[in-house]
C-alpha cells in the first residue's frame, strides 16, 4: 500500500495499538515483531532473520515470548474480536497440537493463530531452506484447523479475519 499500514489511522488510534489492546485482554504478554518502534507500549523485536517475509516474524515471535503459547495475528487486522482471540488461546492450551489456526470462507489464516514454542527449531528448518510463508511449516507439525463452525459463536460477524492489502480496503 504504499506505507506502513500498522500505523494507519483507526478511529483517532494507529492500527497496532487498536490490535495490541485486544490481545491485551486476550493473552498474558503481547510483543510486536519486525520494524522499527513507534512509541507503542509492549516490547518491539527485530526479525532475526530480514527480508524473509512472515516466517521470520513468527520466528521473532516464537523466539521472544516467555511462555508455552502465543497468539500470532498480523498486523493489519483492524476488527479483531477479543473474544475470538481468547477462544483461540483456549483451544490451543486445551489440545495436543502444536498449533491452532483460524480457517474461515477465505480460507486458512497462518497469521490469526496460535503457535507453541515447540514450533521454533521447524520454522529455523524451514527458513534455512529459504521457505518464507507463514503457512509454510504447518505440514511439519501437529496443525488443528480452527474451522468457522467452531469459532463463528465467539465471532457472529466473521470479521476477524478481514485484513487491509489495498487502498480500497481502508475505510472512507
Amino acid at each position: 500500500m504504499g506505507h506502513d499500514k500498522a500505523a494507519i489511522d483507526l478511529e483517532g488510534e494507529p492500527l497496532l495499538l487498536r490490535i495490541g489492546r485486544r490481545l491485551e485482554h486476550a493473552t498474558d504478554e503481547v510483543l510486536v515483531a519486525g520494524g522499527a518502534p513507534k512509541g507503542e507500549p509492549w516490547p518491539r523485536f527485530a526479525d532475526h532473520r530480514t527480508g524473509c517475509g512472515p516466517l521470520a516474524g513468527i520466528e521473532t515471535g516464537l523466539r521472544a515470548m516467555r511462555g508455552e503459547w502465543g497468539c500470532f495475528v498480523a498486523s493489519d487486522m483492524p476488527h479483531l474480536q477479543v473474544a475470538l482471540l481468547r477462544g483461540l488461546v483456549e483451544a490451543a492450551r486445551s489440545g495436543h497440537d502444536d498449533a491452532v489456526v483460524l480457517m474461515d470462507d477465505n480460507g486458512i489464516h497462518p497469521l490469526l493463530a496460535a503457535y507453541s514454542a515447540s514450533c521454533l527449531p521447524v520454522v529455523r528448518e524451514c527458513l534455512d531452506e529459504g521457505l518464507r510463508r507463514a503457512d509454510g511449516f504447518h505440514d511439519r507439525i501437529r496443525t488443528r484447523t480452527w474451522r468457522q463452525p467452531e469459532w463463528s459463536h465467539l465471532d457472529p460477524e466473521c470479521i476477524s479475519s478481514t485484513n487491509w492489502n489495498r487502498p480500497a480496503d481502508l475505510p472512507s
